[in-house]
């Protein structure tokens, strides 16, 4: 399905009965900006509209999707085509949709970093504290990139390119801030022991059939004991200074004794379905 073509077909078709853009638009209870567009190929008219534009313009669905009269005999079968022509153009709808929200978010990412900068550089000169903000926007821009564009395992691929953006920006703030040789004995390995844990729960959330109870009790364990005791071993073997351990055994505790409630609950609910 062409755009362009299904544009020229409105244009057409709207020539042919004498009406303007403008009369068209009120049959269609849209503005007439919104049919220039479609009919310049810049746009969708949304599905919702498609019967109704058919109609006014004296045509089918399927001709109006696939941009042209229909030439196959009554004879043959159409609902193939309409079909396809269907859902290519709610695939296309959908793909302009997200690429003007898209958009939208990126102009508003663009314009807080430009005032941070601005703000920075009118009140000392420099550029300094603003590149905080604006480093952190540029990662959150770019991890919602696959979000908007990729289809299948979106989710992983924001994830990955989070992680490949964290790096420089975790070493634009060591650049920034007063303390030095940080990023690399202490920040990777947290962010790897993150990670890991971010991908084992998601698995464990999307792709397994395993009771929800049993999962969430996992990740008390995973998350609550084994990340946040090597967590705290890696910040204290960087600091070199040794510190109470209560308050983390107290957390580590808790976290265990959620966990093994919830294998508890878990139990019972397994039970008295099968029951």
């Amino acid at each position: 399905m062409d755009n362009k073509k299904m544009g020229e077909f409105i244009c057409e078709l709207r020539k042919v009965k004498s009406m303007t853009q403008k009369e068209l638009a009120e049959k269609l209870n849209v503005t007439d900006k919104a049919v220039s567009k479609w009919e310049r190929g810049n746009g969708y008219p949304e599905i919702t509209i498609i019967p109704e534009l058919a109609k006014a313009l004296e045509t089918t669905v399927n001709e109006l999707l696939s941009g042209e009269k229909n030439v196959i005999e009554l004879g043959e079968v159409k609902d193939g085509d309409l079909v396809n022509n269907t859902i290519e153009y709610v695939g296309k709808v959908k793909k302009l949709n997200a690429l003007n929200i898209f958009s939208i978010i990126s102009i508003i990412f663009l314009i807080s970093a430009f005032v941070c900068l601005l703000c920075n550089f009118a009140i000392s000169g420099l550029f300094d504290w603003s590149l905080y903000p604006t480093g952190a926007l540029l990662l959150v821009w770019l991890t919602i990139i696959p979000l908007f564009f990729t289809g299948k395992h979106r989710g992983y691929i924001s994830l990955f390119v989070m992680t490949l953006a964290l790096i420089p920006y975790l070493f634009l703030v060591e650049y920034l801030c007063p303390v030095k040789g940080w990023v690399i004995p202490m920040a990777m390995p947290i962010i790897g022991i993150s990670l890991i844990g971010l991908f084992i729960a998601s698995r464990l959330f999307l792709s397994t059939k395993i009771n929800k109870y049993y999962v969430v009790a996992i990740n008390c364990i995973l998350f609550g004991v084994i990340a946040n005791i090597s967590i705290n071993n890696i910040v204290y073997s960087f600091v070199k200074e040794k510190q109470s351990q209560t308050p983390l055994v107290i957390i580590v505790i808790s976290f265990a004794f959620v966990s093994f409630l919830l294998f508890i609950i878990g139990y019972a609910k397994q039970n008295r379905n099968v029951s």
